[in-house]
Order: structure tokens, then C-alpha cells, then sequence
């Protein structure tokens, strides 16, 4: 799901190759791709390949999707990063730009997302401001559901998000929504439980929505039974 109201990139076409640039960026895209160091190779499985590189002294980031589907969905979290940091929503690294090649079928067949690397800081507080940051993302009327430790990055003395992909969504229901968002915090990242006042209503409401299948093929069952 995309939240851009306006474009923020330009785009330019070189032998059958799309390079878009956020426009607050300064870098070529091109020569990114094409003139870069690798530091480190953070993850290169069947689905993708994070790199940190070096270009020009400056640490970025290149997450290149090797599958069509994964490849499709990059091109929105693309522009979902560069809405969120142009309107200051939360958080994130600074995109820079976005990279594709078509096919012959004219489907998106390789894609690559660039931006700036943000170095882990440590944060002796860091599950109190992990807590602050759900409440923000919640009072601009957002959750964010793909909640891992390793996906927050503390920095400059503030906490970011570096893996937005589909999972910063607009709320669409409100306070529980938000609560069974706290809940889904509390029960992944354990820690964060003692800063939050939960009522347990919230967490009986996630289990029975989360285990909603399961729970109503048990009572199919049932009722097969004994009807």
C-alpha cells in the first residue's frame, strides 16, 4: 500500500534500465549501481541481497529484490520510504533512489532500493523509546505490524525504522487497532511489556484475531458433531 499524494522522484530510462531519484537526493543513481565498494554483505538468500557499500566515502545501503513479486512490491516501498521521510512521519533512513529492469514481457524482473546506512547506536533505554515511537506512529494515525528487534535502529539519539516494506499501514479502526498493535509489541519484544498498562481484554481480543481461523474451524467441528 502506497501513501504518496504527489511525486517525489525524477525518473530516467537507459538502455531498457529505470532510475528513479528521490528528489531531496544529490547522487547519481547511475554510478551508484555502476561504481560502488562493498563493505559487507548483510543478506543474499533466493529473495534478496542487502550490501552495505561504500561510494565516495559515503556508507549506503543497496537491498536488490530477485524475485518478480518481491521486486513489484520494492517499487512501493520505495515510495512509501521516500513519503514518510519527505512529510517527516517517523523515522526511517534517507532513500535515495530506486533502480528496475523490465523484460521482455514488460514486468518488473529485478529492482534495487538505495539508502543512507544508519550505524547502531546503544540505548540504555532503548524498550522505553521503542514504546514512545509506537505511540507517535499511533497518534499520526499509523501502526506499524512487522515487529522485530533487529528493524529499529537507534541513532543521532533517535530510534528509526529501517524495514518499512508494506508494514507502516494507515489505522482504519481506530483505538483497538491501536491496542492490539501495543499488544503485538508486548508479546514480540517482551521488554517493552513494563512501560505499557495493558488491559487483559486486549490481549484475549488479539489471540481470538489472530487464531481466528483456527478457532472457527474448531467450532465447524463442533457443530458437525452435534448438529
Amino acid at each position: 500500500m502506497s501513501f504518496i499524494k504527489k511525486k517525489l522522484y525524477i525518473e530516467k530510462y537507459v538502455n531498457n534500465k529505470y532510475y528513479l531519484s528521490f528528489i531531496k537526493n544529490t547522487l547519481k543513481i547511475k554510478d551508484i549501481i555502476d561504481k560502488h565498494k562493498v563493505i559487507k554483505i548483510f543478506k543474499n538468500d533466493n529473495r534478496s541481497l542487502v550490501k552495505l557499500i561504500n561510494y565516495k566515502g559515503q556508507k549506503i545501503i543497496i537491498k536488490k529484490y530477485k524475485t518478480i513479486r518481491n521486486s513489484i512490491r520494492a517499487y512501493y516501498e520505495f515510495l512509501n520510504m521516500m513519503h514518510i521521510s519527505y512529510y517527516n512521519i517517523i523515522n526511517v533512513p534517507i532513500p535515495i533512489g530506486f533502480y528496475y529492469i523490465k523484460n521482455k514481457f514488460n514486468i518488473v524482473s529485478e529492482s534495487v532500493i538505495i539508502y543512507y546506512y544508519l550505524e547502531n547506536n546503544p540505548c540504555h533505554n532503548f524498550n522505553e523509546k521503542l514504546v514512545e515511537l509506537f505511540l507517535t506512529i499511533h497518534s499520526k494515525n499509523y501502526i506499524y505490524t512487522d515487529i522485530k528487534k533487529e528493524h529499529f535502529i537507534y541513532n543521532d539519539k533517535k530510534l528509526y525504522i529501517i524495514d518499512i516494506d508494506h508494514h507502516l499501514k494507515i489505522n482504519k479502526y481506530g483505538d483497538i487497532k491501536k491496542k492490539l498493535n501495543l499488544v503485538d509489541l508486548t508479546i514480540n519484544i517482551p521488554e517493552t511489556k513494563k512501560f505499557l498498562n495493558l488491559d487483559k481484554i486486549y490481549y484475549i481480543i488479539y489471540y481470538i484475531y489472530k487464531n481466528f481461523l483456527y478457532i472457527g474451524f474448531l467450532i465447524i467441528l463442533y457443530l458437525y458433531k452435534y448438529i
